[in-house]
């Protein structure tokens, strides 16, 4: 399991938390007419598929969050630490090491006959 939190993930979140508070509810807009705000109600805009669907995500995100607003999931991608480990260390100029050529010879061993990686789709079939 992994955590992942970067610093500024929190105004994000805090906009997504304020998002999902009213989301039930009709949007409320403020006028200034005669020097005070007031809130003044407005109909929602009948939601597009689109606006649905990132509704909907939006929310199962949030109810996946921790309370200190990381999320924890099980770290997939069968070989994205290798490639990436092999690219850094050739623009480091260290592209001969031992362990390079070991990571290059497992990223061979689970390529695919197509030349894809084990994390795409036909990978999970096989």
């Amino acid at each position: 399991m992994e955590r992942f939190l970067p610093a500024r993930l929190g105004a994000f979140t805090a906009q997504l938390r304020a998002g999902r508070s009213t989301a039930g509810s009709e949007p409320t807009v403020l006028s200034f007419e005669g020097g005070a705000a007031r809130p003044v109600r407005r109909h929602a805009p009948r939601l597009t598929p689109v606006d649905a669907a990132l509704r909907a995500v939006r929310d199962y995100l949030l109810s996946r969050q921790a309370a200190d607003g990381h999320w924890c999931a099980e770290l997939e991608g069968d070989t994205i630490l290798e490639s990436e480990y092999v690219l850094v260390m050739h623009a480091l100029g260290r592209a001969d090491a031992p362990r390079v050529r070991k990571a290059c010879e497992h990223l061979r061993r689970t390529q695919l006959a197509t030349g894809d990686g084990p994390t795409t789709t036909a990978a999970r079939s096989r």
